[in-house]
């Protein structure tokens, strides 16, 4: 390769340079996502251990359900509608106590 044809000093130092520089730039990006990663694995498990929270209070109050449901044998489950439940299992109690006040 002749003398001319061969990259100046100059030149490479300035590819040089800015290669170094592309590579903080791109570790400082990497640096960034991980925190990120980090900060967003963080709320997926804050919010996996509320969801099983909330999966274990409706479990309770399936149950406390269930259990009001004996007040009136005759009432069919409507897990679709457990407020409406509840609501003609209190009109059937206050009903039912009604006539037993003498």
């Amino acid at each position: 390769m002749s003398k001319d044809m061969m990259p100046q000093r100059s030149d490479l130092v300035g590819k040089y340079d800015s290669y170094i520089s592309e590579n903080k730039k791109l570790r400082a990006e990497i640096e960034n996502l991980r925190d990120r990663l980090y900060l967003a694995s963080i709320k997926v498990a804050d919010a996996r251990v509320e969801a099983n929270k909330l999966r274990a209070r409706v479990e309770v109050l399936e149950q406390a359900l269930g259990l009001l449901t004996t007040l009136v044998p005759s009432m069919e489950v409507d897990s679709s509608d457990p407020l409406g439940m509840a609501r003609k299992i209190e009109a059937t109690v206050r009903a039912a106590l009604k006539e037993a006040k003498p």
